[in-house]
């Protein structure tokens, strides 16, 4: 999951052609809701992006739920 590492109240855009609410944390906050939620971070990071003339922080979490076996591939 990658998101914007801003905090920002929320909007209401469009998205594959119905309105969504977007809302956006800091990736702190992002982090704890995923552990709150019950998944294990697996990797976490948050990355300088160019978008568009500007520069903007972007947060990537990789959650795992721990209740899920992991599938192993065949050799």
């Amino acid at each position: 999951m990658r998101i914007e590492d801003v905090d920002q109240a929320g909007t209401v855009a469009q998205w594959l052609g119905v309105e969504m609410f977007f809302r956006m944390l800091d990736s702190k906050t992002t982090r704890r809701l995923v552990g709150r939620a019950g998944f294990k971070l697996v990797k976490s990071s948050v990355e300088e992006r160019q978008k568009t003339g500007t520069t903007s922080l972007t947060s990537a979490v990789l959650p795992r739920n721990p209740q899920t076996t992991q599938l192993s591939r065949a050799a």
